[in-house]
């Protein structure tokens, strides 16, 4: 509760309590505190919880497969995303366990365009093309032109 109401100073004194409380589920379908914090839209929050996760900490997922920063791309929420891939560059890559797209895929079937075009910056273009043997391409392609982003196209 302390999380989705922002209360920056309780989450912080459990926090130093119990570190650990970083990686633990603490909603029935499997979100940690980050994922909570990105859904609740508290972006101080994100930045002081990122501060003290390691990286692989950044890839844990909800029960759905979505790692918090796959959430925040679905959400465009860009500054969040930020401060999350100076951690972690990996997370562009990561793979929900739903229908396995990357973050940008998913930004793209929900619109966010500032996201989209935030996210094609930094995601290697080898996880787009045809021989990675999934649809994350083909999807993003379809997706641009949907929402009549064009010149993405070409990149």
């Amino acid at each position: 509760m302390a999380v989705e109401q922002g209360d920056l100073n309780t989450v912080m004194g459990l926090l130093k309590r119990n570190p650990n409380d970083l990686r633990a589920k603490i909603t029935v379908i499997g979100q940690t505190a980050l994922h909570v914090a990105v859904l609740a839209e508290r972006e101080k929050i994100v930045e002081e919880l990122v501060k003290f996760m390691s990286k692989e900490d950044l890839e844990m997922k909800t029960n759905f497969g979505n790692t918090a920063f796959a959430l925040a791309a679905l959400n465009g929420m860009i500054d969040m995303a930020k401060v999350m891939l100076k951690k972690n560059q990996d997370l562009v890559t990561i793979k929900n366990d739903y229908n396995g797209q990357i973050p940008l895929v998913t930004a793209s079937l929900y619109g966010q365009q500032e996201m989209i075009r935030y996210l094609s910056e930094h995601t290697p273009i080898h996880f787009l093309q045809p021989r990675t043997n999934d649809k994350n391409g083909a999807t993003q392609l379809n997706c641009l032109i949907t929402n009549e982003m064009y010149g993405m196209c070409t990149h």
